[in-house]
């Protein structure tokens, strides 16, 4: 069985609510619906969140990869040397995305060869998986209300919450108030896609220290080293490495040089393969 074609088809769903964050804000989804198609007849199909405020990638940009680069890397290729097929991807620096749905339409392809659901061959077991709500940017008392509903409509117990905004009082209330509303039974994690510095952060963490916060993913640009690493140190919460660990090895410089004590897998970005190795890397470091 070899690949013959790669199709890369871009689309856009309209959201009925725009997400507002400290990196920008998102009106639509412009993702791409990557299909492998093999010499049996055999399709694997991903989707690619491109996400230019998170990974840098554009939906242009990674339907020109997928045709381009990507295609000379794949045709020709037997989805079943997985290993082969990302060393060809990884001389392309970066576009995690895109190589990342590589990946997991990879798996779909060996799932449906052997006939088996992919999360039968990726091992492992969850007896159950929590859902999230993210609450985006709106002004306090809407924050706390879409959390409420979530709550009392869909029984959602845990919420990441975009904070990064200026003045810091804005979200030191807002984080007041939805501990306030929910009760101590509900998670409240943070989210500031690198809107403050360190500095402001730990200021944030000081003033919410008795609200019972789980974690604080990207307080700040990982790149303003120093004060990340102080931040880390000082901080009763887990400090998580998102965008600024968008690859086995970046996941595993961030903890080991204490810019991060814990990290956000993410498939869409490392694939299933990648991300097995992520997850091993951070069972193996406690």
């Amino acid at each position: 069985m070899i690949i013959e074609r790669v199709e890369a088809i871009p689309y856009r769903i309209p959201m009925r609510k725009p997400l507002h964050f400290a990196s920008g804000a998102v009106h639509h989804m412009d993702n791409v619906l990557l299909r492998l198609i093999t010499d049996t007849g055999i399709v694997g199909v991903a989707d690619v969140p491109p996400r230019p405020y998170t990974y840098g990638e554009t939906q242009a940009g990674v339907v020109a990869l997928l045709h381009g680069l990507f295609t000379e890397a794949l045709r020709g290729a037997d989805p079943m040397d997985r290993g082969a097929i990302h060393a060809r991807l990884h001389r392309t620096v970066g576009n995690y995305a895109a190589k990342g749905a590589v990946d997991i339409a990879l798996w779909d392809i060996i799932g449906i060869a052997l006939g088996t659901p992919v999360h039968r061959l990726l091992g492992g077991f969850a007896p159950s998986v929590r859902v999230s709500h993210m609450v985006g940017f709106a002004p306090v008392g809407q924050m706390v209300d879409e959390a409420r509903r979530y709550r009392d409509e869909y029984g959602i117990t845990a919420f990441k919450v975009k904070v990064g905004r200026y003045p810091l009082s804005l979200d030191i209330e807002l984080c007041t108030a939805l501990r306030a509303e929910l009760g101590s039974d509900v998670e409240l994690y943070l989210d500031a896609n690198r809107g403050w510095t360190a500095a402001d952060a730990m200021r944030v963490l000081d003033a919410t220290a008795d609200l019972g916060l789980t974690f604080f993913e990207e307080p700040d640009d990982a790149k303003e080293v120093l004060g990340r690493r102080r931040l880390v140190q000082h901080s009763r919460v887990p400090i998580v490495a998102d965008e600024s660990a968008p690859s086995l090895g970046d996941a595993a410089r961030e903890i080991q040089t204490g810019g991060a004590s814990a990290l956000s897998i993410k498939t869409a970005r490392t694939g299933f393969t990648e991300s097995q190795k992520v997850l091993a890397y951070a069972e193996a470091v406690g």
